[in-house]
């Protein structure tokens, strides 16, 4: 079924979306952090991850992260001046994807890459670069069926193994320190699955309640 209405499309990504929480997708079983996605979970377990992760898109949650993102930009700005008094020639695409991957390293894992002059030593850079760089079959993964991936033995953790040991390593960090507060997204997340939590905890004592009373 393909929608061509501007209102009916609006209806189902916006004010109905809710209701379109079971679609057709292939989960990745090898996998057990990919498969635990918004893009393979459908259902309940859709709308609970849904729920938690929403909030953190905030205008509000967003303005917080923007002093990075202008940290960012300064760092770039200050890489352009050096090409500009050398007079070598910058190359575009290069700058601005360096500039793009430290913006989200610095806003996603909390991660200063000083790209701009370590490149090829900063670890989330390489691992970045190779996960990113080039075709292959497990940059499929999501659109080939389970049991061709079983055959095959592909699977996306490879490539992005890296950064799934990152952020638990962030996260272990976080939670033995939890007075240190930052502004990136693993922060705004580790406060929402606690909100979660709270409110799980409470609905599960109110049920608990109600059978005893009952």
């Amino acid at each position: 079924l393909n929608v061509c209405e501007p209102s009916v499309i609006k209806s189902i990504l916006v004010k109905d979306f809710h209701l379109f929480s079971d679609r057709y997708h292939i989960r990745d079983a090898s996998d057990q952090i990919a498969s635990k996605t918004l893009f393979h979970m459908n259902g309940d377990a859709w709308r609970r991850v849904r729920a938690i992760t929403s909030p953190t898109f905030s205008s509000g949650k967003m303005r917080k992260m923007y002093p990075l993102i202008r940290e960012g930009l300064a760092d770039m700005l200050t890489q352009l001046d050096i090409y500009a008094t050398s007079g070598k020639v910058c190359d575009v695409k290069d700058m601005y994807e360096n500039y793009t991957m430290d913006v989200i390293a610095t806003c996603a894992f909390a991660t200063k890459t000083n790209v701009y002059k370590s490149q090829d030593l900063n670890p989330f850079v390489v691992n970045a670069r190779k996960a990113f760089n080039g075709i292959h079959v497990a940059d499929f993964a999501t659109l080939i069926p389970a049991f061709v991936k079983r055959l095959l033995r592909v699977t996306i953790t490879g490539k992005i193994g890296f950064f799934f040991e990152t952020t638990r390593h962030i996260l272990a960090t976080r939670r033995a320190h939890p007075s240190d507060k930052h502004n990136d997204f693993i922060q705004l997340m580790m406060e929402a699955m606690l909100t979660d939590k709270v409110t799980r905890d409470a609905q599960d004592t109110n049920e608990a309640h109600y059978v005893n009373e009952g």
